[in-house]
């Protein structure tokens, strides 16, 4: 069983936290991908899709990370504990407070670990499955060793006899 965690892409995590930080902070609270990738202003590390001009869109992060982003059905992309705060009366949600952010960011973090384990100990079965595959070999090689060392056994009997007068 191969585990397939998208934390496991090479610079995802960074990208997580960063996408937290900035969604958690900005003052609009939801916008749409294309938006999002002009505010960030910067490629997210590990995402392997294009977007618009060759550069490389969040929008991979916020579709493989829905434990953190939501898009709405007008498209719209937003922090889910965000969008869980009461709207202000300029119907605008307020970022979030630092600890939060830094709660969402121990959960990527732990989400992370979590994922990292998971690989090691399937790794780790496989490797023990191929080793309890290959017992057949230690057998083969102790039965080819006895086999020879008989057939060396007889040789030397018949040398040793050949030799007597």
């Amino acid at each position: 069983m191969t585990h397939d965690s998208p934390y496991l892409k090479p610079g995802r995590l960074a990208d997580v936290i960063a996408a937290l930080q900035f969604l958690g902070q900005y003052k609009d609270y939801k916008l749409s991908v294309e938006n999002w990738n002009k505010k960030i202003a910067s490629a997210p590390r590990s995402a392997s899709s294009s977007f618009q001009g060759g550069t490389t869109s969040w929008a991979i992060i916020f579709d493989e990370h829905a434990e953190f982003f939501r898009k709405n059905d007008d498209g719209l992309i937003s922090l889910v504990w965000r969008r869980a705060i009461t709207k202000t009366q300029e119907g605008q949600r307020p970022p979030l407070e630092p600890g939060t952010i830094s709660t969402l960011i121990d959960t990527a973090v732990r989400l992370y670990s979590t994922a990292l384990e998971a690989k090691k100990a399937d790794e780790a079965r496989e490797t023990q499955s191929t080793l309890n595959r290959r017992w057949w070999i230690q057998v083969a090689v102790s039965i080819l060793t006895a086999v020879l060392a008989f057939v060396g056994l007889l040789l030397a009997a018949r040398i040793k006899g050949s030799r007597s007068p």
